[in-house]
């Protein structure tokens, strides 16, 4: 399946991909169904909402470069949230330990960032590929025939 370039839709498709795999991630790493429905959503939020916005900016400037590019561009953005996405986060409040609270907030900036990095490339890689041959759906016959009429 191949989606039309357009910046919203590369955008688009990139956050839903990575919510999926950024939630399914939070249950393998908390083991813990109930804290993932309870806190899942506003930790996606968080780093989803500014990734988002930038993923949206740098595929309208890039909009017209290769497929590659907009790729590196996305995880650039991915990898620029992932890191200052940490100094936004509170560590949950059942754990006391600082040192753990700095593992978990970890564990979540590495979850979001290899989902940002899978989900660019299913989004890169199957959906928004290069085609080969040129897309049929566009019109590409003049609508005017070329020859004109003759005169009496």
């Amino acid at each position: 399946m191949r989606l039309r370039q357009s910046p919203m839709i590369e955008a688009s498709a990139l956050m839903g991909i990575t919510m999926i795999l950024f939630l399914a991630g939070l249950i393998v790493i908390r083991g813990d169904l109930q804290w993932v429905l309870a806190n899942g959503p506003i930790l996606a939020a968080l780093l989803l909402f500014p990734a988002f916005v930038l993923w949206l900016v740098f595929a309208r400037l890039t909009r017209d470069a290769k497929v590659s590019t907009r790729f590196l561009s996305s995880l650039g953005v991915t990898v620029a949230i992932a890191a200052f996405g940490a100094y936004l986060m509170q560590p949950p409040s059942d754990i006391a330990n600082k040192q753990e609270a700095i593992v978990v907030i970890s564990k979540i900036v590495l979850d979001f960032a290899l989902s940002g990095l899978v989900a660019g490339g299913i989004t890169y890689g199957l959906l928004m590929r290069e085609s080969k041959k040129p897309d049929e759906t566009l019109l590409t016959k003049p609508l005017v025939s070329a020859q004109r009429k003759k005169r009496k």
